[in-house]
């Protein structure tokens, strides 16, 4: 059997045509509820597409009319059929592992700051919001850095050169816009932009999603400290610093 042969024959088995196009579907569809206000439900969406848009492409790679050939034909089939499964590990390593195994380092390399005027303020904004606070971490750099993780904890991590180069007022406008994200479990939704690498179609809605929740985050911010100075002035200290860096 040909290599042209084995296609024809995948294209012509209507059960498995018929469950490509339903697959193919359903992915389609799980693409509309990524624009969801329900992080779970972004998520949930997100890996129905990937998973949908991947399985005609794995249905076809052990096509068991493929199985017969010999040759050339079958070296390649083995190829590919390789490659379709390490894409699959690709999938679960980049969206998945990979993160947690960042975010389990930085907890490894960075300090936990314990009680201090910060702290206290966020375990207070988290109480008003019936949210357990999250843990902080400090980072000892002099990049000005600040993120979130929150799955089974909470985290909040700062770099030495942020509080550096930001007042207690402009340090606190950051950590609120760190906490809105661990109240709106945004975190999760930025970790998922590895996805990107097998399904570009779903990232260009995360990148939307993700620029939607970082206004969010920020009005958060200017809504609790009643003005957009802090943040603002904050944001422009850190991209200077940038700037002025990449001259360097």
């Amino acid at each position: 059997m040909s290599c042209g042969a084995c296609i024809s024959g995948f294209f012509f088995d209507s059960f498995r045509m018929w469950l490509s196009i339903g697959s193919l579907s359903l992915s389609i569809l799980a693409l509309g509820f990524l624009t969801s206000k329900n992080t779970k439900t972004k998520l949930t969406a997100l890996y129905i597409h990937t998973f949908f848009l991947l399985f005609p492409i794995i249905l076809y790679l052990t096509y068991s009319g493929c199985t017969a050939m010999l040759g050339s034909c079958e070296t390649i089939k083995q190829t590919i059929t390789l490659a379709g499964i390490t894409s699959v590990f690709a999938l679960l390593s980049s969206a998945i592992l990979a993160p947690f195994l960042f975010i389990k380092r930085i907890i490894n390399t960075s300090k936990t700051i314990g009680s201090h005027p910060i702290t206290v303020f966020i375990a207070r904004v988290a109480e008003q919001y019936d949210i357990i606070p999250p843990t902080f971490h400090i980072i000892n750099t002099a990049i000005p850095i600040a993120f979130s993780f929150s799955l089974i904890k909470s985290r909040i991590f700062i770099s030495v050169g942020l509080a550096d180069i930001l007042t207690y007022k402009e340090l606190e406008a950051v950590l609120l816009h760190e906490f809105a994200h661990i109240k709106q479990q945004s975190s999760l939704i930025a970790l998922s932009r590895h996805i990107a690498y097998i399904t570009p179609i779903a990232w260009f809605t995360i990148k939307n999603e993700l620029n939607n929740d970082e206004q969010n985050a920020d009005k958060f911010a200017m809504l609790y400290q009643k003005t957009s100075r802090h943040i603002r002035l904050a944001k422009a200290k850190i991209d200077a610093f940038m700037i002025k860096r990449r001259l360097l």
